[in-house]
C-alpha cells in the first residue's frame, strides 16, 4: 500500500471523541496526516503517542520542501493519541514537554 492511500486510510479512522476534538481544538487532518507521518512514536498509557519534536520537524522539512513546511510549522505543537488497532483516540496541544 502506497503511503498516501495508507494516511488517507487513517486518517478515516478517527474515534467520536478525537473528531469532537480535532473541531473543538482547531486542528486540520492535513495536520494531523503530517504529525502521522514525521513524528516520533512513544508507547504510553496502552497506545501509541505521536509528536514533533526536533529531529522530526527536520525530517519533514526535507521532504515537504522548505516553503510547504514553513507555512505549517508553528501549528505542529500538539500531538496524537492512537490505539494499538489503528484508531485515533485524541488529538491535543503540547502545552508543555511531554514525559516519559
Amino acid at each position: 500500500m502506497e503511503r498516501k492511500e495508507r494516511l488517507q486510510k487513517e486518517s478515516q479512522n478517527l474515534t467520536i471523541h478525537a473528531r469532537k476534538r480535532r473541531q473543538q481544538r482547531g486542528f486540520s487532518q492535513a495536520r494531523i496526516d503530517i504529525v502521522l507521518e514525521f513524528g516520533n512514536r512513544r508507547v504510553r498509557n496502552g497506545a501509541y503517542v505521536y509528536f514533533m519534536d526536533k529531529g522530526a520537524r527536520a525530517k519533514a522539512e526535507r521532504r515537504m520542501g522548505r516553503a510547504s513546511y514553513r507555512r505549517v510549522e508553528s501549528e505542529l505543537g500538539f500531538y496524537v493519541v492512537k490505539s494499538f488497532k489503528g484508531d485515533i483516540v485524541t488529538v491535543a496541544h503540547r502545552k508543555q514537554r511531554l514525559k516519559w
